[in-house]
């Protein structure tokens, strides 16, 4: 039985379950907010109104029969439309219009080619497509309508059929109207040149593929890789892409517990492993399988071997009830998004798949919608489920395995053939028992004082224990947030080391609790569909998380397990301790998040934070100086506050926390706050990294954390991204920013700024091709000219309404209510409980004095590429 009729078989059980008796399969339909149709020119369009990023859209255009580089680069550097010597490119740059991070061009098809014309010898037997992407284009502004101009000249570039789209904070009538009026300047396309149809072509031997090692040397990435035939075109508007997605994913999770117990039984250290799955939306090839495992340089054999015992006994036994349960917890978990906004790159992406794929036009949230209505019993599905897994595995058959940095390994297919063939049953996989089984505690507490909540407009309650419980329900959800947060962070540890800080948070996870393993105990909890992280900054302790509130019991019960019931576990953190020097030295190599570990130590360089990570810190008596802070932190719980937010019942909560909340161990409360010193940088560094690519600079200022300060410095952001896409676009790299306030060691403001080489061929002619040397000087003539210079007033006004819906989410997400009470009972701040006043409030002059204390009376450096 293939992989595609196993799928099938599940969508005729889940349509009586979810959808109806039928004898068709379901379609997903089109989404209400997408707008299709076809101009008289030949060139189909796709509009979608999403006011999801207030104020701007994306806008891209699809040739699905081109591949033509020189062409494409050529029509970025002029067009019959460009004013006079100005570039179209530099149009968009000096509009704040960006590009993803490898340019405004790209070409998923399987070659490019290079010439100047529409040479039919130049396609081959292929098709080729190239896509130009186009963000963030404002539209309330002359931009929109230069921006259609430009690519209606662009869809001129090539004769054949193609598609526009455009998403975002848009008119589509508006914008319909004028795309009608410029496409009669465009003759019309010929229809697209017919190639021959997807033919499944499976390979009987393994294919290898070797590549260089991923941080240059040390590491080794091993991955198998197995294909599949793509989804038959009819069935590409039905469930059955979900069906198929929904598997992957499982199987994903429950290989990736398989081969970590199984490394865990070797001297291979497991630095991280990861699952891709590429259906048929991603090209017009096979669909793929991805299991990656990365390990070091000498373990790559132990690597392969993992990969092929899970993967042999999965296709010989199949998953177990357990573990299926697990998997579904896990997807169930990962697909949540209480209060998410969708992206105008989500949408861009659907519809270019749908154009040139067609694949269905649902909304991006139809898999999040599949997966919390269907109701099939987890015995039908793992029948299905394993008979899918066993007709796509096997030992040689449409196998590629991939090999980065293990070179001088022989004959890897034989290792996985061989230890396929030969490989023993493999003990049942580590799940936990205990999960609704926690018991309750014997001990009881009442509330004695019930009081308003100012943030939210919920209620406080005092219990006589001492501990405060914030609640605030949301009506209309499913879910609820929850945090724990008692008062006592990294800084108040007088022994830890720290370089150790920032491992704080994840020791909570290396004990044993309630009898399992951490392992275990989070296992159990995303099985329930729990989510549960714990994070430990300079001044507080915080496990906080979201789950569905159905399990609002367990979620009490798991948190008192791991406030009373922990016990070391040395054995976990040396297992920890191996896999994350992998994992770290894999991101020092090209990770974002080492590079501001490292702009963290330039701007502040005598003061640890905990939110970054060095390898330095995972010394040997860490477990012991943790168990020492998490020992002090549980015996004191009523310093802290415990947040509920969400769908939750109140007289349910109160009936659960009574027996709940008089088990925690309480102490004497501190109002006193760690007093950490902190000396930034004066001025200006920029280090040369060699080998690294691009540029990453963090600017750093004292400024207090008011609501005021605060919309103004949302707004400075904005206007500073967009100024800096210019100056960049003509040094061939990309940009992505980021910013946040911290109250300690004092209040201050950040903005990180991440700029990468962008691939020549996606950039115009003029001799651009990610100029890194230049990216940092480009950037700091910006920033002097923002200090100088207040911004416009409708620079101002235009990113008001930007942050004003961007802020409304504040009011409904449950995680963001949570997120508020939190701030204001541990900071002591309120932010937004009035932001609508703040927003108005805020003026050039406002903006203008962050930009000032930002750009050059903070700390400014950066880590560039030589």
């Amino acid at each position: 039985m293939s992989v595609k009729n196993i799928v099938f078989s599940l969508i005729a059980i889940a349509s009586f379950s979810i959808m109806m008796p039928a004898q068709n399969l379901p379609g997903l339909g089109q989404a209400s907010e997408i707008k299709k149709g076809a101009l008289d020119c030949g060139v189909q369009y796709y509009m979608v109104t999403n006011p999801s990023y207030k104020g701007r859209a994306d806008v891209a255009v699809i040739q699905p029969h081109s591949g033509i580089v020189d062409v494409a680069r050529l029509s970025l550097s002029s067009l019959s439309h460009s004013s006079g010597s100005r570039s179209p490119y530099r149009f968009f740059a000096s509009k704040g219009i960006s590009f993803r991070e490898g340019g405004y061009v790209s070409y998923p098809g399987p070659e490019r080619f290079y010439a100047t014309t529409m040479d039919s010898d130049a396609y081959g037997k292929k098709r080729n497509p190239t896509l130009f992407l186009f963000e963030n284009v404002p539209v309330t502004d002359v931009a929109m309508d230069t921006t259609l101009l430009l690519i209606f000249d662009i869809v001129n570039t090539n004769p054949y059929a193609q598609a526009i789209v455009v998403s975002g904070d848009i008119s589509a009538d508006k914008i319909l109207t004028k795309m009608k009026l410029f496409s009669m300047m465009v003759a019309k396309r010929t229809p697209a040149p017919s190639f021959p149809a997807y033919k499944w072509t499976p390979s009987d031997t393994v294919r290898i593929v070797r590549k260089a090692s991923p941080d240059g040397g040390t590491l080794a990435r091993v991955t198998a890789t197995y294909a599949s035939p793509r989804t038959p075109k009819d069935a590409l508007g039905t469930i059955q892409p979900l069906v198929s997605e929904m598997f992957a994913q499982e199987l994903g999770s429950i290989v990736s517990s398989r081969v970590k117990q199984v490394l865990s039984e070797t001297s291979a250290p497991l630095g991280d492993f990861s699952f891709r799955y590429r259906d048929s939306g991603a090209s017009e090839g096979d669909e793929t399988y991805s299991f990656s495992v990365l390990t070091d340089s000498t373990s790559a054999r132990a690597a392969i071997q993992a990969l092929a015992r899970v993967l042999a006994e999965m296709d010989t036994h199949g998953a177990t009830l357990k573990e299926y349960a697990y998997a579904k917890g896990v997807l169930k978990q990962g697909s949540r998004g209480p209060g998410d906004q969708e992206l105008n790159r989500e949408y861009v992406d659907k519809c270019i798949s749908s154009y040139l794929y067609g694949t269905s036009l649902a909304s991006p949230s139809a898999f999040r919608d599949f997966l919390a209505k269907r109701e099939v019993a987890s015995e039908q599905e793992l029948r299905l489920f394993n008979k899918f897994v066993s007709a796509l595995l096997d030992p040689q058959r449409c196998l590629t395995l991939s090999l980065e940095g293990a070179g001088s390994l022989s004959d890897p297919a034989g290792t996985y053939v061989q230890t396929w063939k030969r490989h023993s049953s493999l003990a049942e996989p580590s799940y936990p028992l205990r999960d609704e089984n926690i018991p309750y505690p014997a001990a009881k507490d009442k509330i004695k004082k019930t009081e308003p909540e100012p943030v939210s407009g919920g209620e406080i309650w005092t219990f006589t224990n001492g501990i405060r419980v914030a609640y605030k329900q949301v009506s209309g959800k499913d879910d609820f947030a929850y945090a724990m947060q008692i008062r006592g962070g990294s800084a108040s540890v007088k022994e830890l080391l720290p370089q150790e800080s920032g491992f704080l948070g994840d020791m909570l996870w290396l004990y044993r609790i309630g009898g399992s393993s951490g392992s275990d105990f989070r296992k159990m909890l995303a099985k329930n569909g729990i989510k549960m992280d714990a994070e430990v900054s300079l001044s507080d302790l915080k496990i906080s998380g979201v789950a569905p509130v159905s399990q609002f019991s367990l979620v009490m019960r798991a948190l008192l397990s791991v406030a009373n019931e922990r016990k070391l576990d040395l054995q976990a953190y040396e297992k920890y301790r191996r896999g994350e020097a992998l994992r770290l030295k894999l991101i020092s190599a090209d990770g974002e998040d080492f590079s501001k570990a490292g702009l963290w130590e330039m701007a502040a360089p005598k003061c640890a934070n905990p939110s970054f990570k060095s390898a330095a810190g995972l010394t040997d008596d860490l477990p012991y100086r943790a168990d020492k802070y998490y020992q002090a932190q549980f015996g004191n719980v009523n310093d802290g506050i415990i947040v509920l937010t969400g769908g939750l019942d109140i007289e349910q909560v109160k009936k659960i926390m009574a027996r709940i909340v008089g088990a925690f161990r309480t102490g004497r409360r501190s109002s006193v706050r760690p007093v950490v010193d902190f000396p930034l940088l004066a001025g200006t560094k920029v280090t040369t990294v060699k080998g690294k690519e691009g540029m990453d600079m963090q600017l750093t200022t004292l400024l207090s954390l008011t609501a005021d300060n605060y919309m103004s410095a949302a707004i400075a952001q904005m206007i500073l991204r967009d100024r800096l896409v210019a100056p960049l676009a003509d040094c061939g790299m990309s940009l992505e920013t980021d910013w946040g306030f911290s109250t300690l060691p004092k209040e201050h403001m950040s903005v990180w700024i991440h700029s990468r080489p962008s691939d020549p061929d996606a950039m115009p002619y003029f001799g651009v091709g990610g100029q890194t040397s230049q990216a940092a000087q480009a950037v700091c003539k910006v920033l002097d000219g923002a200090a100088a210079k207040a911004p416009s007033a409708a620079e101002v006004n235009a990113c008001k309404d930007r942050l004003q819906y961007v802020l409304q989410g504040v009011d409904s997400d449950p995680e963001a209510i949570c997120g508020k009470i939190l701030m204001r009972y541990a900071d002591g701040k309120n932010l937004f409980s009035n932001y609508k006043d703040a927003v108005k409030k805020v003026t050039p002059a406002s903006v203008q004095a962050v930009l000032k204390s930002l750009c050059s009376e903070g700390a400014r450096v950066a880590l560039a590429g030589d």
